[in-house]
């Protein structure tokens, strides 16, 4: 893979307006040539290094997310040609297959125009200059060409002398500020000199304070100094963890060589950073205290866990991935126990799976990305784990659903009947997505009237469909089998733990529980703790119900860290790049001049009904309920005013109007398109517009009885061009593949 930057012919022109339009390519090994927002991050590790700086630049002048078409000014331009300097990755708009070549140096017909900054020349060696402390305060822009001496550390464990030698220095104010909150004292003679000579506060100061200056603060220490200090050794932070068949443990110390744990506890319950013990002397950093206090906090799920020399923690099975994170990021020699290595190695790069062993019509339909989808539900299986599937609408999580119960059905030990709970909307979709694509799975829908009272007749089957209203009248008959798996499907019926439906969820027995939706998070991080209780029951992620503000958010960025292995999520841009960008168009229209006065009329009544009930003293509640009702009429007026007035002329509606053009110019060019409203009312004012022209459609709203007939007639007969669905009946659990427009008809 190389990066592909296209200059306009036309740069001499835009060079003058300090505006220079840019595209952005990335051209793979087969030539194929694809736009950076439809790739993969991880691929841009492919990129030589300098072509890989290069796109981390571009993407931070476009706000963090690369884009193909980018605007740059001169400043910018510079600055690209110095990170891709002798790189032939330059083309023109015009002549895209002729790369603009490098001359000694310069890029013919651009390096004229834009000049490349130059290099910071290096610091000299140390001189101390004759500026004093009392000289103005350097600029900024001082400051960053500042090429004077370094700030000098000279001293032992019992004194330090920091030269400190202009005020021009970029860190010259908040190392003054440090010295005299340190209490450092001005020496007479040399006013650039500062001195501290107590013995304790030298070895505070250096515990709190020497990595800053010697990262931030890029100081000179002296041999003396670093020949002084050799006897100072500095606690460190270890980790271990151990695993049972029943439990997993955490631990985390601070060691100091030799020193008893109960002087390191005390030192730091005392707020101590140094020790001696013998001849030794041991440096508690600041560094090392805020780490291990993160460390033990996010470990232990309590965000006020005191700082502890030595601490223990049982774990969950399902923290482990998100724990070794921090676990590696505090100590990088932390080694986790084979079972958690192989269990989260692969969880944490999804290359790593393992191929499933698919039936072979299924390895032929299921795309790469659909395969990684089963792999990853088998590894959560295989480990007694559960997941959410939460790939965009239109990814294929039935199939790959359905796909991971057929491999299962393969392997000897897995003999038991798996259950797929979902709408009652949704019952035929995936009976009829069984039946086409894993057919060696015996199946049976679990529904109406004359479904069977047997718990028997239902664990002859390898797959029962049942609606989360039926499970719940049927509980008593599901409850005693052992399901191989439970999947439920549309996962938003279960995101409040308190309903029937996830009460009867969570009461079923499984050796694997597996969610499907493409919302796992609508309003907040409670929705997500419902599903992940009913997944990894006994797990009980919680929000403290008296946090607030900042301790809220740690907790549920917490939640958030721990649950993200377990939820797999794909956007079509990411996984389907050939697909074309959906266009999204707001048409504004206007209001008919009686479409606006019966608005008005709507208005104004609505206004007197609320100061009605207000000055009769309702509630809020009521208040409320009555002010919703009435933005709901205006809505309803601004769709169709026959929704409210049913002799209302209908040439005077502005929606319906413009729902003629757009549908002529659709059929004109040959689309077909999907109509959708909450309003019922209104697809019925559309079925009764598309009657009158003799137009053929499909109809559905909550109460088709013919719900798969009307889908299927749409996908099967490109003569029927216009498809009515409600939204209620029609937003979730339908393949329509044979539309390419959709028009949503509400405000």
């Amino acid at each position: 893979m190389k990066l592909r930057i296209l200059l306009p012919p036309t740069l001499a022109g835009c060079i003058q307006r300090n505006a220079i339009p840019a595209k952005v390519e990335l051209e793979r090994s087969d030539g194929l040539r694809i736009p950076p927002e439809k790739t993969e991050p991880a691929a841009f590790a492919d990129l030589p290094d300098s072509q890989r700086s290069a796109l981390f630049a571009l993407s931070q002048w476009c706000g963090g997310t690369i884009t193909s078409f980018i605007q740059l000014d001169l400043d910018q331009a510079g600055q690209l040609l110095r990170l891709l300097h002798e790189v032939p990755c330059f083309y023109t708009a015009n002549d895209p297959e002729s790369v603009i070549e490098w001359a000694e140096g310069n890029l013919l017909g651009v390096s004229e125009f834009i000049e490349s900054p130059k290099p910071k020349p290096p610091r000299p060696v140390r001189e101390i200059s004759k500026t004093c402390e009392d000289q103005p305060i350097a600029t900024d822009a001082q400051a960053s060409d500042y090429t004077g001496p370094p700030i000098e550390v000279e001293g032992s464990t019992e004194y330090l002398r920091i030269i400190l030698p202009s005020s021009e220095h970029p860190n010259y104010k908040e190392v003054l500020r440090l010295m005299r909150q340190w209490s450092f004292l001005r020496d007479r003679s040399h006013r650039h000199w500062w001195w501290l000579r107590d013995t304790s506060k030298v070895l505070d100061f250096l515990a709190a304070h020497q990595g800053d200056f010697e990262i931030d603060y890029e100081a000179s220490f002296t041999e003396n100094f670093r020949e002084q200090t050799s006897i100072i050794n500095k606690a460190e932070l270890r980790t271990s963890a151990s695993e049972t068949e029943d439990s997993t443990e955490v631990e985390i110390r601070i060691e100091a060589g030799d020193l008893p744990a109960d002087e390191l506890e005390h030192a730091l319950a005392t707020g101590k950073n140094h020790l001696r013990y013998g001849n030794k002397l041991y440096l508690l950093s600041r560094e090392l205290k805020e780490k291990a206090s993160r460390l033990q906090r996010n470990v232990s799920g309590n965000p006020d866990a005191p700082l502890l020399a030595r601490s223990t923690h049982p774990i969950e099975t399902f923290q482990a991935p998100a724990l070794e994170d921090y676990l590696l990021e505090a100590d990088p020699r932390f080694q986790p126990p084979s079972k958690w290595k192989k269990r989260s190695s692969a969880l944490r790069d999804l290359s790593n799976l393992p191929p499933p062993n698919l039936e072979e019509p299924l390895d032929k339909i299921l795309r790469p990305y659909q395969k990684i989808g089963v792999a990853w539900l088998l590894h959560l299986f295989r480990n007694q784990l559960g997941g959410i599937l939460a790939d965009e609408m239109g990814l294929g999580k039935t199939l790959q659903a359905l796909a991971f119960l057929s491999t299962l059905r393969k392997e000897e030990d897995f003999a038991s009947v798996s259950l797929v709970a979902c709408p009652a909307s949704l019952l035929e979709h995936w009976k009829r997505e069984a039946q086409r694509f894993c057919p060696k799975l015996s199946t049976y829908v679990h529904h109406g009237s004359d479904r069977t009272e047997d718990a028997c007749e239902i664990s002859k089957n390898h797959l029962v469909i049942t609606s989360y209203g039926t499970l719940v009248r049927d509980l008593e008959l599901f409850e005693p089998i052992s399901f191989l798996c439970v999947i439920g499907d549309e996962a938003q019926h279960l995101k409040n733990r308190k309903t029937q439906n996830a009460q009867a969820m969570a009461s079923l027995h499984s050796e694997g529980r597996v969610l499907l939706t493409g919302t796992p998070i609508e309003n907040s991080v409670s929705d997500l703790i419902a599903l992940l209780e009913f997944l990894l029951p006994g797990a009980r992620p919680s929000l403290p119900p008296t946090s607030r503000g900042e301790e809220r958010i740690w907790h549920e960025r917490r939640i958030l860290k721990e649950s993200a292995p377990y939820l797999l999520r794909r956007s079509k841009r990411v996984v389907a790049p050939e697909l074309p960008d959906k266009i999204e168009q707001i048409l504004y229209l206007e209001l008919t001049e009686e479409q606006r006065a019966f608005y008005s009329e709507v208005r104004l009544r609505a206004e007197r009904e609320l100061d009605k009930i207000a000055n009769a003293g309702a509630s809020d509640g009521a208040m409320r309920m009555k002010t919703l009702t009435q933005l709901l009429r205006l809505r309803q007026t601004c769709c169709d005013p026959r929704l409210i007035k049913p002799d209302f002329p209908a040439d005077q509606s502005a929606k319906l109007n413009a729902f003629r053009e757009l549908l002529y110019t659709c059929l004109e060019a040959g689309h077909r398109m999907l109509v959708f409203s909450q309003f019922v009312e209104v697809l019925k004012l559309l079925k009764s517009e598309l009657e009158a022209a003799s137009l053929s459609f499909c109809y559905l709203d909550g109460s088709s009885s013919d719900r798969m007939a009307q889908v299927d007639r749409f996908q099967d007969d490109d003569s029927v061009p216009v498809f009515l669905i409600s939204l209620k009946a029609g937003g979730t659990g339908l393949n329509l593949t044979a539309a390419d427009v959709v028009l949503h008809f509400d405000p």
